[in-house]
């Protein structure tokens, strides 16, 4: 599947296992490829987290974030990650709104 993340399109796969220097991980992201990986062997509520997590990552990556003072990283992804994930499960609307303003903007 392809991912656009600014002006950037990632391509996203579900492997089984997805591993991050030697450790099984539930996801990861390459921004030197584009790609990232979800482990499909997961519960798809821990899949839908993890891939607004990883988006999140390139997000972070491209915004340049990661040059002010060294910031801690994983921990503002993972905030992040479960917030959105959180509004976006408990309100569905929210992304049927941000789709609908995007396929006006299309027109």
């Amino acid at each position: 599947m392809l991912l656009k993340v600014g002006l950037h399109t990632y391509d996203v796969t579900f492997p089984d296992v997805v591993t991050d220097q030697g450790k099984d991980v539930f996801g990861l992201t390459d921004t030197n490829t584009l790609t990232i990986q979800i482990s499909s062997s997961v519960q798809h509520s821990l899949q839908v987290e993890t891939l607004i997590h990883e988006i999140c990552h390139a997000c972070f990556y491209f915004s340049y974030l990661w040059k002010q003072n060294k910031p801690d990283e994983e921990l503002i992804v993972s905030q992040m990650a479960f917030f959105l994930s959180s509004v976006f499960i408990d309100n569905p609307w929210v992304l049927k709104f941000i789709q609908e303003g995007r396929a006006a903007f299309i027109s």
